[in-house]
């Protein structure tokens, strides 16, 4: 007979059926980690009290934590939802990361709070580069560009693009001479 009895505590990650109070149900949330798009758990992670290496009770329950359902790895307790697709993000972004929409509120710290826009309409900052003549930047008397984006990054043009490829050009034409 033997007089050894192997006592101890471990750690189990336990998915919740239903998310914590004060939480919303994750839907479709965005992996910072794998990048897929899935639907996200919450999991806690316990202690157990075992005995023989058979859980017995809990100890100690953990925090409570989004994961991926493929990768497991931990997104943190806040998503971000957009409002277009519902696609949820654990990062603030300021645009969605799957369908480019602008996220309104303030729930990330980079983002332009709605009392603070310095962006004016035709997408300069702060109105030190004002337009009077209703043309944008570019001579162009087609002002629907300026009030579509109104204050994005936008895509350069092919002259844009030409006069900073000559640029290029000539600075690494210089270093070598």
């Amino acid at each position: 007979m033997c007089d050894c009895l192997i006592i101890g505590c471990t750690d189990n990650d336990t998915v919740l059926s239903r998310p914590p109070p004060g939480c919303s149900t994750p839907g479709q949330i965005l992996c910072v980690y794998c990048g897929s798009r899935t639907d996200a758990v919450y999991k806690r992670n316990d202690s157990y009290f075992s005995v023989c290496f058979i859980p017995c009770c809990v100890v100690r329950e953990g925090p409570t934590y989004l994961c991926c359902r493929f990768c497991k790895n931990d997104l943190g307790t806040r998503i971000d939802p957009c409002d277009r697709c519902g696609t949820a993000s654990s990062i603030s972004f300021n645009h969605c990361p799957r369908c480019g929409n602008i996220k309104d509120g303030d729930v990330g710290h980079r983002r332009i709070a709605p009392e603070d826009k310095n962006i004016e309409k035709e997408g300069n900052v702060n109105g030190n580069h004002q337009n009077n003549d209703n043309s944008n930047q570019h001579g162009d008397n087609d002002n629907t560009q300026n009030e579509h984006f109104k204050g994005k990054p936008r895509i350069l043009n092919e002259r844009e693009q030409d006069s900073k490829a000559e640029d290029k050009k000539d600075t690494n034409k210089n270093i070598y001479d």
